[in-house]
């Protein structure tokens, strides 16, 4: 039930500000198998994971997220996964949801640009072409 969903979808919230990771890890991924359209639940996968120092899991995450949620939320979404591919050392991948992220509503090119966890991808050539687009 709806009811249900939200009450667990909180549980995970609570592990989550409590840095139980691993419990809220299994919630957030119980919700994904019984809906994986459910885009709070992979943005809230992608966050866990991104604060278990799992990167390159967070971005996939966070992509689904983006794709299948709110539209107004994708450009942020697709942000979020360019930083996580960089920190994992996925150059195409982040670039390329960097470009969905300007693509989809993304606009602060100068927090991109300043964006230490960025730095990895910061002399590409693509990169650069992107951050001097309008």
């Amino acid at each position: 039930s709806t009811d249900d969903r939200g009450r667990r979808s909180q549980m995970g919230d609570v592990q989550y500000a409590s840095k139980n990771y691993v419990e809220a890890e299994k919630i957030y991924r119980s919700q994904i198998a019984e809906d994986a359209q459910d885009a709070e639940a992979w943005s809230n996968l992608g966050w866990t994971l991104r604060a278990e120092e799992k990167h390159a899991d967070a971005a996939e995450c966070l992509v689904k997220s983006a794709a299948s949620g709110a539209k107004d939320h994708a450009g942020y979404g697709y942000y979020n996964a360019a930083v996580e591919y960089a920190k994992a050392g996925k150059r195409e991948d982040a670039i390329g949801s960097l470009e969905k992220a300007f693509a989809n509503g993304f606009t602060n090119r100068s927090a991109a640009a300043a964006d230490p966890d960025l730095a990895k991808i910061a002399g590409d050539p693509r990169m650069k072409q992107l951050l001097a687009q309008k």
